[in-house]
């Protein structure tokens, strides 16, 4: 094994690893987490990650970007300069630093898998497509975050129907991510998509709360004046629906009656909003991303190369998450401990299909 990691820190992978089958070991992976370590999201990403690695015996490294574009670089410029590199790196295409990411680690030689966030048009259209100018980044593993975008307005429009059958039009107004990233944009497209058909729910104004929660309260005080008789906001992430509830609640308003509110993520706090009614409507499950990353890579390693369902797969990932479900008390207890990740894997089993789900048995 280690005449095997010696030649992968020095040369540049070309397609598929030569890994001893059977191997007890001894996968060595870093992952670049782009946010914080005590973040939900992040934590959450982590720890899903933390319980695959155990179940496959590989060996994770995380390191925290702590949402700092220049500090994730510092950090993969120590994954370059380290005397010891790992196999894999896996890496998030966050607020645009992939390009800078992936040519940097290029000559690490360790394979490079991108989770959550795939290169925008603009920045593929200077790299291309995975094992291409940069031969070692593997593939990308993406959630559909138009999916989430478009579900959860569904589920508002369809609760404003229910409880104001006879409106004939129905105000709603969105806090979004920010411009750049790709989940964001794609979140804020299926909203979008939705909207666009469904002519009695009219998108009064789109703003950016740049995933925080300070900012989404003061655009949420200032909206609710510009617009008090909206019916339900729409929110990109847990961090900015807990900013919005905040100020929803100075201005009078009731969340969960008076005034609809959704989000994404599986946060302790924002599950249980759900179950209380404060969120109308949630989507989570993306965390997960990480975890089946490791499972691909195990595959990759023992001659079951993921390209054979693409080099950028993506799948849903995310669920709806109603209130008083199976799926939120799993959600709220976080212990994946018992989940069989081997059970996931192709070559531990025939080469099935993929099926990265919550729900998946």
């Amino acid at each position: 094994m280690k005449a095997v990691r010696l030649v992968l820190s020095t040369i540049v992978l070309l397609s598929v690893f030569l890994w001893p089958q059977g191997a007890a070991a001894e996968l060595h992976v870093t992952f670049l987490n782009p946010g914080h370590q005590n973040e939900s999201f992040w934590g959450d990403v982590d720890r899903f990650m933390e319980a695959t690695a155990n179940n496959l015996h590989i060996d994770l490294t995380i390191l925290h970007g702590e949402r700092d574009s220049a500090r994730i670089m510092r950090l993969a410029q120590q994954i370059v300069d380290a005397p010891r590199r790992p196999d894999f790196i896996v890496i998030v295409n966050e607020k645009g630093t992939g390009p800078a990411l992936l040519q940097k680690l290029a000559p690490t030689g360790a394979g490079i898998l991108m989770i959550l966030n795939d290169l925008t048009p603009a920045q593929k259209a200077v790299l291309g497509q995975p094992r291409g100018k940069i031969r070692n980044w593997l593939g990308s593993l993406i959630p559909d975050n138009h999916w989430v975008g478009f579900h959860t307005t569904e589920t508002l429009y369809q609760k404003l129907r229910q409880q104001k059958p006879h409106q004939k039009q129905y105000r709603l107004l969105a806090i979004s991510g920010d411009r750049v990233t790709p989940a964001s944009v794609q979140r804020e497209q299926g909203m979008r998509d939705f909207v666009a058909t469904h002519p009695d729910l009219k998108l009064q104004q789109v703003v950016y709360g740049h995933w925080v929660t300070d900012r989404a309260h003061d655009q949420t005080l200032l909206l609710l004046k510009r617009y008090p008789k909206t019916d339900a906001i729409w929110t990109a992430n847990d961090m900015m629906a807990f900013g919005t509830i905040a100020a929803a609640n100075e201005a009078g308003r009731t969340p969960g009656k008076d005034l609809l509110i959704s989000t994404v993520n599986s946060s302790k706090k924002v599950l249980r909003m759900t179950d209380d009614g404060e969120i109308t409507a949630l989507g989570a499950g993306h965390f997960t991303a990480g975890g089946w990353a490791l499972v691909m890579l195990y595959d990759y390693a023992h001659h079951h190369d993921f390209a054979h369902d693409g080099l950028v797969i993506q799948r849903p990932l995310f669920n709806m998450i109603p209130a008083h479900s199976k799926l939120l008390d799993m959600l709220l207890r976080g212990d994946w401990s018992s989940i069989d990740f081997r059970a996931h894997s192709k070559a531990l089993n025939g080469g099935k299909p993929y099926q990265f789900s919550l729900e998946s048995p």
